[in-house]
């Protein structure tokens, strides 16, 4: 009797406990759930304030440089006026796609202040950022640029001199920085030695992982999507609650990200980067 007695109280002593972690788990996150489960946030905005403004046009003009001067001295020499447009164009879109993986930080820091943890597409694996948008023209350059020099070293393909290939081949190593460059800040899981933030989250295929600290993860396609509804219905509004109460798509993966949709997601949301700071005056 005794015996039955213990394993009653130890039943209901697992039911309470578990009544009493359904009442302490949230079910759905918002942005005062977020700010009262984490009131130090002062260097998640350091960090966002950081990535936007002067420093961000600054890490932009010393990329821009690198990329430009490799080419710099041999682009003007070729003949072909059309060719020499193309490479200027391709170098031209690179220098974007740094502008806009800059933008997207920046957004990423800013949802963060908010308590969103944006999650872009993975490129902790070579096929991530080996087939990315930038990396195509990056590609495309050096295969432009190689053609063009050889062709002007044996305009009448006559390929009766390996030198000719050869010096092809070294101009274009001289202008493979370009590739790296490209890769940098593509290659966004690639160079922490430890798992970041999102990836944290995907190793452990677990969404929900921080959402009893008031956490909510974003797909960055879903956001986009997300902003042009918002924009198409000219509905200028906007809370940080309407990412949290975001359903997560599993067409995520399926919807196309545009090169400029970080650009104009961030334009949209700037205004509303500080909204909810009132509350944790």
């Amino acid at each position: 009797m005794c015996a039955a007695h213990q394993d009653d109280d130890k039943m209901k002593e697992t039911e309470s406990h578990h009544t009493a972690l359904k009442e302490i788990a949230p079910t759905e996150t918002s942005l005062k759930l977020f700010l009262g489960k984490n009131p130090n946030i002062k260097l998640v905005k350091a960090g966002r304030d950081a990535h936007s403004g002067i420093w961000k046009l600054i890490d932009a003009a010393i990329f821009g440089f690198l990329l430009f001067s490799p080419a710099l001295p041999i682009i003007p020499e070729m003949e072909m006026p059309a060719i020499v447009a193309t490479l200027w164009i391709l170098i031209s879109l690179i220098m974007w796609c740094k502008i806009e993986y800059c933008n997207r930080a920046e957004l990423w820091y800013a949802c963060l202040y908010r308590g969103i943890i944006l999650d872009f597409p993975k490129t902790n694996k070579l096929k991530g950022w080996l087939c990315a948008p930038p990396m195509m023209f990056a590609y495309s350059f050096l295969l432009i640029f190689g053609a063009v020099l050889y062709v002007g070293l044996d305009p009448d393909f006559e390929f009766d001199s390996h030198e000719n290939a050869l010096q092809a081949i070294l101009s274009v190593v001289g202008v493979i920085f370009i590739l790296l460059l490209t890769k940098s800040f593509v290659n966004l899981e690639g160079a922490p030695a430890l798992l970041t933030l999102n990836m944290v989250i995907a190793v452990f295929e677990n969404p929900e992982f921080l959402k009893a600290q008031g956490f909510k993860v974003v797909q960055f396609a879903d956001l986009q999507h997300f902003m042009e509804r918002k924009r198409a219905s000219k509905d200028k509004t906007f809370h940080w609650d309407e990412l949290h109460a975001l359903g997560g798509s599993d067409a995520s993966a399926s919807k196309a990200i545009s090169l400029i949709g970080g650009t104009r997601v961030l334009m949209s949301l700037r205004k509303f980067f500080d909204v909810g700071d009132e509350a944790t005056e």
